[in-house]
């Protein structure tokens, strides 16, 4: 029952305190705490028991943590949807996790009115169910009894490869990852995280884990400018996105000589897709505060491993040309495997597997694909890496992505970061293409800056100067930006469609 315990221990210690906030409104412990009391008794009034599933359709508000707290206090799941979805893909997933009902914004439910899997009711954050602005209303007399191994919430993955999964998380597992995390990273209780990760992502664990710590969580509009203005607006300490997030802001303020963030801020956490090492020290040299590197996993709960600051190169000095991704945090392990399955050595690069409590339970109704993705306790996560003599964990690639040319190992990644030190090139993916004579061959697909004039012989080029010449892609195309989900992620199945 860790999000209600959470609630209780942070309203008797910082009940006065922000404890959410977004555009429209800010709410403390105290409140939250009796809001989300209110809200579960309502709920349970409606039917909502103990281990049915509810799913959450918005926008980021704080709504949307209230109701995560309100279901589990009840024992039910909540199922996050990504607001960006179309009603068959709703569909798709309120179907497949048998949901009772969906919560959420009222236009986004309206989108959805006709899908005939989305439970029996719907209620909107504007009905009267969530006016409780006073913070009145009869609370239960009698909580259900949640166990720390009840599941908590399915959390459909990104499908960058294919259909969603639901991934079955726990109340373990969410205070696992918290306690492992807030060990690793001794979050201050003062501490003020801007978030701009969504909340219908894995990566809400994240910020679960600093509201443990008794944080303030700050809830931004969606544009550089709302982000830059509330982390100025609250004195934030902390600011959570992924890298494309950080290319954004770090325009906005080049574009406006005025802006900047506050000195406040001690610490940029970002992950969810690879960070750049040429935009990690410009964002590093502009900004001038600490950066701390995310690598997580939702089927492993969240963010198990990290790189904090002082691991960090000197941005103004020599870089490296990949960054580690961390250390694993405690409460987890990992470790790196060749195709046998047998630990390698470090430095040798394999499949990376992942244990420890916080792990997911299971896909929801999928055995299956549940017994392919774990191995003698460990869970698969599909990526390539090594670990170094220190314990830091290196990540490679996708093993999914990898292209095999004539029997030899490509990694997609090795390219897409040389095509990157291009100048005229601000971003990159690359895709096996299909052919008869290799195999598998290497397809770039190359974003340029703005105004940036440069041929195909030119990249092609300077690629056969920076890599092997088996590695050099058969052809490089032009686009005007890679497809991404909400995390950053590069849908790479859109690009090899």
């Amino acid at each position: 029952m860790w999000l209600t315990q959470l609630l209780e221990r942070n309203r008797q210690c910082f009940g006065t305190r922000v404890a959410l906030a977004d555009t429209r409104r800010s709410t403390t412990w105290e409140e939250l705490a009796r809001r989300v009391e209110i809200l579960a008794a309502r709920l349970g009034s409606r039917g909502v028991q103990h281990g049915d599933r509810v799913a959450v359709l918005s926008t980021e508000r704080t709504e949307v943590l209230e109701t995560y707290f309100a279901l589990g206090r009840l024992g039910a799941l909540f199922v996050p949807l990504d607001p960006a979805l179309v009603p068959g893909e709703v569909n798709e997933i309120t179907g497949h996790a048998k949901v009772v009902g969906v919560i959420g914004e009222r236009d986004l439910l309206q989108r959805i009115a006709h899908c005939p899997d989305a439970g029996t009711w719907t209620l909107a954050f504007e009905d009267g169910l969530f006016a409780i602005a006073d913070g009145t209303g009869p609370t239960a007399a009698h909580e259900p009894d949640v166990r720390s191994d009840d599941p908590v919430a399915i959390l459909y993955t990104s499908a960058t490869s294919g259909h969603p999964k639901g991934v079955v998380v726990d109340h373990r597992s969410v205070k696992d990852i918290a306690l492992g995390w807030l060990a690793t990273v001794a979050t201050p209780t003062d501490s003020v995280l801007v978030t701009c990760c969504p909340l219908s992502h894995g990566t809400v664990v994240l910020a679960l884990s600093h509201l443990a710590a008794g944080a303030t969580l700050v809830i931004p509009g969606p544009c550089p400018e709302d982000i830059v203005t509330a982390v100025r607006q609250h004195h934030a300490t902390h600011l959570w996105l992924v890298p494309e997030t950080l290319r954004a802001v770090l325009a906005h303020l080049a574009a406006h000589p005025g802006a900047s963030l506050p000195e406040t801020l001690t610490e940029v956490i970002y992950g969810a897709a690879p960070m750049p090492v040429e935009l990690y020290a410009e964002a590093a040299r502009i900004i001038g505060c600490g950066f701390r590197q995310v690598y997580g996993l939702t089927e492993a709960g969240g963010p198990f491993v990290t790189l904090g600051p002082d691991e960090h190169p000197d941005p103004h000095g020599d870089l490296p040309d990949v960054l580690p991704a961390g250390r694993v945090i405690p409460g987890m392990s990992v470790r790196v495997v060749g195709e046998d399955g047998r630990p390698l050595p470090a430095g040798h690069t394999g499949e990376i597997l992942v244990r420890g409590d916080g792990r997911m339970r299971g896909y929801w109704r999928d055995t299956a694909a549940t017994v392919a993705a774990t191995t003698a306790g460990w869970l698969r996560t599909g990526d390539l890496g090594h670990l170094d003599a220190d314990g830091r964990l290196y990540l490679v690639d996708r093993l999914t992505d990898l292209i095999i040319r004539k029997g030899r190992n490509i990694y997609p990644a090795e390219i897409e970061h040389a095509l990157r030190k291009h100048p005229a090139v601000v971003d990159a993916a690359v895709v096996p293409l299909t052919d008869k004579d290799e195999g598998e061959v290497p397809r770039a697909l190359v974003v340029l800056r703005p105004g940036a004039d440069t041929t195909h012989a030119d990249l092609l080029a300077h690629l056969a100067s920076t890599v092997a010449a088996y590695k050099v892609p058969k052809d490089i195309h032009v686009i005007g930006e890679l497809p991404r989900n909400a995390t950053g992620k590069v849908q790479k199945r859109l690009l090899t469609a």
